[in-house]
């Protein structure tokens, strides 16, 4: 910024002393031009009035070329003084002060750049020498002395986090993103930055959980697979006992995160609590499992599970039981899920399929039996199922 205060300033200085000179030297040419011109009127009319060899007519002739000429040569001058060399200088000094002007945005604008990547780059080598959390603290807090990068207060915002420092957390969140929102180049960040900046505010005040709301809502409206801002407004709405928005929100977050993940967990155990809280219980479909009149081995598996529809086969909840164990009742729970991804939706119908694997297999096969029961409630189903159907 210095740097663009000096040439302002060079500039002006420059500007302002040719402008001094043009006016100082243009304006006396072109009063002398004037005085010139009537003192050669003079003098020469004077010359003619006292010559005895010329009649009437030809002193008049000769005082109206004296004056033409005159008159001519005066504004020869004039037009000289005013669009001859020194104006001509002007107008090329101008051009030249807008030239070093453009110029010096060139290099001094390329040279900050470099200036910044090189301190970048000595951040960087910084931090990854700090011994501890306290001294990467420390160097990135020096680094925003050198510059208040948005990206920087970022990065320590997320250090602090991380110390525990959530209300310093939080005021490093802010200055990213009052700092974002002036610049377009961080238009693409400013949802992380209002995310962060909401959770640190929600986890070290929660008596500011309408602001933190605010600020989770604007970034969810720029990003909407914005996974902080999902999971603030959850917590808020949770809080506040408002069960249903809680539940929508985690219920979004749950598709955005990795299900082997243990953030997961948690999340699906919050959307638990959500559920039962509004009175909504648990997926679980009850089955009533017939013993087909069959002769087979008494260790036959049978596998009981629950699929979307015959196009969507995939199993959400599976149980397996023995020939022998039949007839039985069982349940069928998100307990017995294939993996974290499946499992019984909600308050929704699915198929619910027993069959008897002679085969030995998990996969259908020729010979295999099955039953097959439709539209089944998983808010508590209840189905009685016949293993009737050879494949």
């Amino acid at each position: 910024m210095i740097e663009w205060v000096i040439l302002a300033s060079i500039l002006v200085v420059l500007f302002y002393s040719l402008w001094r000179a043009h006016v100082a030297r243009v304006a006396p040419d072109n009063v002398d031009a004037r005085q010139a011109a009537l003192s050669i009127w003079q003098t020469r009319a004077a010359e003619l009035a006292q010559r005895e060899d010329l009649s009437e007519s030809e002193r008049q002739r000769e005082l109206d070329r004296l004056r033409a000429g005159v008159l001519a040569d005066a504004g020869q001058q004039s037009a000289a003084s005013q669009m001859g060399p020194r104006s001509l200088g002007l107008m090329l000094s101008i051009a030249l002060i807008l030239v070093t002007a453009w110029v010096g945005y060139q290099q001094l604008g390329g040279l900050t750049q470099v200036q910044l990547t090189l301190d970048s780059q000595q951040l960087q080598s910084e931090l990854d020498q700090a011994q501890s959390l306290d001294e990467a603290i420390a160097v990135m807090q020096a680094g925003i002395q050198r510059h208040e990068l948005p990206e920087r207060y970022y990065s320590l915002g997320q250090l602090l986090e991380q110390s525990g420092d959530l209300a310093g957390a939080y005021q490093a969140y802010r200055s990213a993103r009052e700092r974002g929102e002036l610049d377009a180049v961080y238009q693409q960040a400013l949802p992380e930055f209002l995310a962060a900046e909401a959770q640190a505010l929600l986890f070290s005040d929660r008596t500011q959980i309408d602001l933190a709301t605010q600020l989770a809502g604007r970034a969810l409206a720029a990003q909407e697979t914005n996974t902080m801002a999902l999971g603030v407004l959850g917590v808020a709405a949770f809080d506040q006992q408002n069960y249903a928005d809680a539940e929508r929100y985690w219920g979004r977050l749950l598709e955005l995160v990795p299900a082997d993940s243990a953030d997961y967990q948690a999340i699906e155990q919050g959307l638990r609590i959500a559920r039962q809280a509004m009175g909504i219980s648990p997926p679980q479909i009850q089955v009533n499992l017939l013993r087909p009149p069959l002769d087979v081995p008494p260790q036959t598996p049978v596998f009981v599970y629950a699929r979307i529809s015959e196009q969507q086969p995939t199993p959400m909840v599976v149980a397996r039981v023995s020939f022998d164990e039949l007839p039985m009742q069982l349940v069928l729970t998100n307990e017995m899920r294939m993996g974290p991804m499946a499992g019984l939706p909600v308050q929704s119908q699915v198929e619910v399929v027993a069959r008897l694997a002679l085969s030995g297999g998990v996969v259908p096969a020729p010979g295999d039996w099955q039953g097959v029961a439709s539209n089944v409630s998983t808010d508590n189903g209840r189905v009685q199922l016949a293993i009737d159907n050879p494949l």
